[in-house]
């Protein structure tokens, strides 16, 4: 799994470098399992069930106080795959766009003072971590120049085959018609060098 691969498979690499390095970063290896992170909500105090139709946590105060207010749309979506059983899995790597919204929403977490970063990438651990973490602009075209590269490189290697099966094949031929296998079955050294030369002649 590259980077190159993911922005491929993603329909990343036609778009501006800083956009895709900004929508590869928020994915992670894998979705995250709903119930791990309902739990581990619960565990950080972040968001759950203070009852059956209250919610309590840092996160819900914050919607409640409006501290959240710009938040209040990802922080929907990520309610309703939550908690909401809607979804059996938080999209984090299948869907680029889904796994966007969240990151987005975490980041708004940690610079509102609600989550911290350490609570973000023990979030994302739950999905494995982070895929390609603080990808940059750069990142992606350096990944766009290794794999131009490499692209050059089996296309240079695959003309020299190419070229290496012609080159044998004309040999061959050549020494067919010299006389050169008769020449080293009768053990014909003279005979043999008089083929060489042919064949030589042969392959100019």
């Amino acid at each position: 799994m590259t980077l190159y691969s993911e922005l491929a498979k993603r329909n990343l690499l036609e778009m501006p470098n800083e956009d895709a390095a900004n929508a590869i970063k928020a994915v992670s290896f894998s979705d995250i399992a709903v119930p791990d992170a309902s739990t581990w909500m619960r565990e950080q105090l972040l968001w759950y069930w203070a009852s059956p139709d209250k919610m309590a946590g840092g996160i819900q105060t914050g919607l409640d106080n409006g501290t959240l207010v710009d938040l209040a749309e990802a922080l929907g979506e990520l309610w309703s795959s939550l908690f909401g059983q809607s979804a059996s899995v938080l999209q984090t790597y299948d869907s680029t766009e889904i796994a966007g919204r969240i990151y987005a929403g975490w980041n708004g977490l940690v610079f509102a003072g609600v989550a911290t970063s350490e609570q973000m990438d023990a979030f994302y651990g739950l999905g494995g971590g982070l895929l390609f973490p603080g990808c940059t602009a750069d990142d992606v075209q350096k990944a766009k120049d290794d794999e131009a590269a490499r692209e050059a490189a089996a296309k240079a290697e695959e003309e020299r085959i190419e070229r290496e099966t012609a080159l044998n094949l004309k040999w061959d031929n050549a020494l067919a018609e010299s006389g050169f296998d008769q020449a080293m079955y009768d053990g014909d050294e003279a005979a043999l060098i008089v083929a060489v030369q042919s064949a030589l002649e042969l392959m100019g």
